[in-house]
């Protein structure tokens, strides 16, 4: 009788509200869509959950726009609930339903989009991990992610967003990492002067290089700077202990007239110098700032200065036809991945 009691109660007790919340995650791989205003994107979702741990991670996968893409580290389950949150505006409130995922997904703090996954199998391998070093009280705090693959020495890039150019940064640091590329993301103070980002700059190119659990090539270390923290990025570079970078990208750098003493001093340097403007982006002025850093630069045969017409300070593009996402100018993905040094 007390055998049967006990089978009873066990049964009862998996079936309960608190067992179904503790159950696993729903672990796979989905593909699907992210609907935004009528316009759908495909996408694939991987979602793992640590057998140890229990820690589950999402990553949302977007082949065609990689800033878009996003890795959720932490996600938070409680059947049927799964949810999330990144810096920048970026997070997710998703169902599980039976074999499919459903709800919502906020690229940023305005683009809310509508995901619909159906289970495809078992969730690919992973090609890289995203670690967050314990705060040792010493800035500047950075997030790796770090390929998986077995190569010895792999490049490296440091990024740094401004507080509008989070989110997307995100998206470039997986998409960089699928590359085999070492990533560090800094985040950088909010609206922090020029002074202050090269002074983070410079001392997160010094935790980078001497990261023990990257196998990086410390010839091929490089910045993308983004938005206003690219001015920061550029002065670092300027500076007497300036940070040995392989190459300097600034994304939407917005420079006057009166930068024009400086921006020689960079000018000067021996590191090549990428430049990345939208012709649409409203928040500089585009064609002074291109050419100031063009004078600047332009005349080393390494340097390049590129400004796409249709383009917006995230160097997405209108959609060619109704009912598409924005798209990235068609040449930009392979200009990135020479250089820094990869064929994949």
């Amino acid at each position: 009788m007390l055998a049967l009691l006990s089978s009873v109660w066990a049964a009862l007790s998996a079936c309960s509200p608190t067992a179904e919340k503790r159950r696993p995650a729903p672990v796979g791989r989905y593909e699907g869509t992210l609907t935004y205003h009528g316009a759908e994107l495909p996408v694939v979702v991987q979602l793992y959950q640590d057998s140890a741990s229990r820690r589950v991670q999402l990553r949302l996968q977007v082949a065609q726009v990689p800033l878009y893409a996003r890795v959720f580290d932490s996600v938070a389950y409680q059947a049927p609930a799964l949810t999330a949150h990144l810096p920048g505006g970026t997070r997710l409130a998703l169902r599980e339903e039976p074999n499919f995922l459903t709800g919502a997904v906020w690229l940023n703090d305005t683009l809310r989009a509508e995901l619909v996954a159906v289970r495809r199998g078992a969730a690919d391998a992973p090609t890289f991990a995203v670690v967050q070093p314990p705060a040792d009280g010493a800035p500047p705090p950075l997030r790796y992610w770090l390929p998986l693959d077995t190569l010895s020495q792999q490049p490296a890039v440091l990024l740094c967003p401004d507080a509008a150019a989070t989110g997307a940064a995100y998206g470039w640091a997986a998409w960089l990492a699928d590359q085999g590329t070492v990533v560090a993301l800094l985040a950088l103070p909010p609206a922090a002067p020029d002074s202050i980002v090269a002074q983070n700059v410079t001392a997160a190119m010094q935790h980078l290089r001497h990261n023990d659990r990257a196998r990086i090539d410390s010839t091929r270390v490089g910045i993308w700077a983004m938005g206003t923290a690219a001015r920061g990025a550029a002065r670092a570079m300027t500076a007497a202990r300036a940070p040995g970078a392989a190459f300097l990208w600034l994304q939407g750098a917005a420079f006057e007239m009166a930068d024009r003493t400086w921006l020689r001093q960079l000018g000067r340097r021996r590191v090549p110098v990428l430049g990345l403007y939208g012709g649409r982006d409203t928040t500089i002025n585009v064609a002074e700032s291109s050419q100031l850093l063009r004078s600047a630069v332009g005349r080393r045969g390494q340097s390049s200065i590129s400004v796409y017409a249709g383009a917006n300070a995230q160097l997405l593009m209108p959609a060619d036809t109704a009912g598409q996402w924005p798209q990235l100018p068609p040449n930009l993905l392979p200009i990135l991945q020479k250089w820094v040094g990869v064929t994949r």
